[in-house]
This record gives structure tokens, C-alpha cells and sequence, in this order.
């Protein structure tokens, strides 16, 4: 419920989509802007995990790195997020789609997940979306 009665709202009125944002790694003084996609859904998770707790959202990890699911809100609900390059099809989770409906059996209520999808675009240095 968190995510569309203050998630969403507050998205929205800080104008997220059309924002722009720059990535860089630095090390030892040498500066690179990231242009390689395989980071930017790990970058954009952990970005959301601070905004939320910068908006004062009350949320935890999930008990795993890398399963289900990435966020328990306050109220107790799971939220899983997902980022896809929007020049490519989101393409997250459908290789496993199979274990996914297998886990079901043990963990029926991945069913009540609340997922938020970010779209974005790679440019040298930076996302926009």
C-alpha cells in the first residue's frame, strides 16, 4: 500500500521521469563514467533504497542479496524492483519464470508483491528517464 499511497505520489512530484543522472567510478584518482549496462540496475537500487529513507519511508532488505524481495516496507508489504534500458526490451525475469512458479508452492505470497519497474536510457556518463 506504501508504494502507491506515498511511493508513487512522491516520484511523481519530485518529477523522476525526464530526470537526468551521472554515473562514475573512481579509483586511485582515476575517474571513469560508466557506460556498461550491467550495473545500472544494482546502481538504481541502491539509489531508490536511500531515497527512501532521505523521504523518510520506513524499509528494510530483504532477508537475501539478490532474491526476493529486494525491499520490506514498513507496513510489512515486499517490493521488488526492476530497471530495464529502455532501447532494449525488459527482458528481467522471464529467463526464470519457470523457478519463479515452482517457488510458489513454498512462498505463495511473492503473488502479493508490489514491483516498481525504472525505465532509463545509458548515455556516456549518465541515465536519463
Amino acid at each position: 500500500m506504501i508504494l502507491r499511497t506515498t511511493i508513487f505520489p512522491l516520484l511523481q512530484s519530485q518529477q523522476l521521469i525526464g530526470s537526468s543522472g551521472a554515473i562514475s567510478f573512481n579509483l586511485l584518482g582515476v575517474n571513469v563514467n560508466v557506460a556498461t549496462k550491467d550495473v545500472i540496475g544494482g546502481l538504481l537500487q541502491d539509489w531508490f533504497g536511500n531515497w527512501m529513507t532521505i523521504n523518510n519511508i520506513g524499509w528494510q532488505p530483504g532477508p537475501h542479496a539478490q532474491s526476493w524481495p529486494d525491499f520490506i516496507l514498513s507496513d510489512g508489504s515486499h517490493l521488488e524492483f526492476k530497471a530495464f534500458d529502455g532501447t532494449a526490451s525488459p527482458n528481467f525475469d522471464l529467463a526464470n519464470f519457470d523457478a519463479f512458479t515452482r517457488s510458489l508452492l513454498t512462498e505463495p505470497e511473492r503473488l502479493d508483491t508490489d514491483h516498481l519497474v525504472f525505465e532509463y536510457e545509458l548515455f556516456v556518463g549518465g541515465i536519463v528517464r
